[in-house]
């Protein structure tokens, strides 16, 4: 019987720390999708930023394309991230791009009921360079 309780909860901890791990491969998943977005989408809001003067540039529509962008790579990766999870918006001159998430550690029939919240932040200098 201790050798069954033994295995049992062994077979619980490596479930437990393989999930932790697949939680983490998404961050480091979204992460690289938020910066590849990011690097194809700036150039375009750089130039709309110069243009407006900075001023009346927080419309949300003005950052749809880059939000479908994150959520189809977030398909692409695996990572249950839904739109209203995306959140775009300037501050202090720079892009801000936080995302947030649950990432689901146990499941049973497709239905979470045990879930590590997820969050990142980034953020995009709005500076012309030269590459542009």
């Amino acid at each position: 019987m201790k050798v069954l309780f033994t295995a049992l909860v062994l077979v619980a901890v490596l479930y437990g720390v393989y999930h932790f791990a697949l939680a983490g491969y998404g961050w480091f998943q979204m992460s690289g999708v938020v910066d590849d977005v990011a690097t194809k989408e700036l150039p375009g809001i750089i130039e709309r930023v110069q243009q407006s003067g900075g001023a009346g540039f927080e419309s949300n529509e003005r950052y749809t394309k880059m939000r479908e962008g994150i959520v189809k790579g977030a398909e692409d990766a695996g990572v249950p991230l839904r739109g209203e999870d995306v959140a775009v918006g300037i501050v202090d001159n720079m892009l801000d791009v936080r995302l947030t998430w649950d990432a689901p550690i146990v499941r049973y029939n497709d239905r979470p009921y045990l879930a590590v919240p997820m969050s990142m932040q980034r953020r995009f200098s709005l500076n012309k360079r030269g590459g542009y």
